[in-house]
This record gives structure tokens, C-alpha cells and sequence, in this order.
């Protein structure tokens, strides 16, 4: 237990994260804990990073990585927050939850894009070629 510490000192990064994100989504912290689907209470002990145990008495809390997880969903973290704030298991799970199970699944969406991205320039190819046609027609027909 430790004594003689203030509030802001006991909070992890990602706590500061979370609450920040909670913030700029506009909700309480009673709304944010039920769309994680946890308990005010314990929402706020993962955020504020203590639990009182006796009168000024505080115990350093760190919220598991699925918890983390959980929190970070409904107020738009993303994965590369949570790695940033030192929470990579945390981040991995995020990914899992949100439908990318491993990197190979980021290698498909990169792949896709890719894709999307070469058919993009084939349309826009094929938009160029009928324009000019277009403007050759009406000049030989002008």
C-alpha cells in the first residue's frame, strides 16, 4: 500500500488514454463502463490506476489486457494507441475483437488496398481515354 502519493501519480498511460478518449466521445464514465460491459467501479480504478483499501489508503491497480481491450473498443482506441501507452497485449487483442486475428489478416487488407488502389487508376485511365474520345468526336463532327 502506498501512502503519501497523489491521485495523478498512481494513473498509467493508458488510464490517461482511455479517459482523454472517453472525454472527446462526450460520455460519463458510467455510459463508457457499460458499453465495455464492466462495472463503474472497476472503470474507474483501471482508469485512475488505484483501488482504495482503507481511509488514504491506495493500491496501484493495472487493468488486465483484455479489460483494456474492452475499454478501448467503444470509445475508438486503436491498437497503435494502446501500443504506444505500453499496452501491446492489450493492442493485440483489440485487433482480435475488432475481426484482424494476426498480421496475416493486416497483410490482406494491405493486399486489398492495393487492389482498390490499381483498379482505381484503371477507372481513372479508362475515364481520361473517353473524355479525350468524346472531345476528338465532337471536334470532327464540329
Amino acid at each position: 500500500m502506498l501512502q503519501g502519493m497523489t491521485e495523478s501519480q498512481f494513473q498509467r498511460p493508458e488510464g490517461k488514454l482511455i479517459d482523454e478518449a472517453r472525454k472527446v466521445k462526450g460520455i460519463s464514465q458510467r455510459k463508457a463502463a457499460d458499453l465495455a460491459g464492466i462495472s463503474d467501479s472497476r472503470w474507474r480504478q483501471i482508469v485512475n490506476g488505484y483501488v482504495t483499501v482503507g481511509v488514504g489508503e491506495k493500491v496501484p491497480v493495472v487493468g488486465p489486457d483484455e479489460t483494456i481491450a474492452k475499454m478501448s473498443a467503444p470509445l475508438d482506441i486503436t491498437a497503435e494507441q494502446l501500443h504506444a501507452a505500453g499496452r501491446g497485449d492489450a493492442a493485440a487483442l483489440l485487433l482480435v475483437q475488432s475481426g484482424i486475428k494476426a498480421q496475416s489478416d493486416w497483410q490482406h487488407v494491405g493486399t486489398a488496398l492495393e487492389r482498390l488502389r490499381d483498379v482505381r487508376m484503371q477507372i481513372d485511365s479508362i475515364i481520361d481515354e473517353l473524355a479525350t474520345t468524346s472531345e476528338a468526336s465532337k471536334n470532327a463532327d464540329g
